[in-house]
């Protein structure tokens, strides 16, 4: 996850983007480069972060939805799913060779 953080804050600056302002406005600010890089990282990281979050949420209040409406999905969203296996039941295979 770091390298991928890494890579996204290599790569922003590169394009005229907001990210790209923000890293000239640490430079300009007295950072190094390697600080700018390290505070762009952060950004990165917490824009990420909070998109997660929100996917997440959102994931819960569609799950409590579909439970409140009852469209009658089990466990991994498929009708009459179980938490049990079926392959304890299937009987066992004949090698040929």
């Amino acid at each position: 996850m770091n390298q991928v953080l890494h890579i996204a804050a290599i790569v922003q600056p590169r394009n005229d983007t907001e990210s790209r302002a923000y890293f000239r406005r640490k430079v300009a600010a007295g950072k190094t480069h390697m600080e700018a890089l390290r505070c762009l990282k952060r950004r990165v990281s917490d824009v990420l972060y909070r998109r997660l979050v929100a996917d997440a949420q959102r994931q819960d209040l569609d799950a409590q939805s579909r439970d409140l409406t009852g469209d009658g999905t089990g466990p991994g969203g498929h009708c009459g799913a179980t938490q049990e296996s079926s392959a304890a039941d299937l009987p066992a295979r004949r090698h040929f060779g």
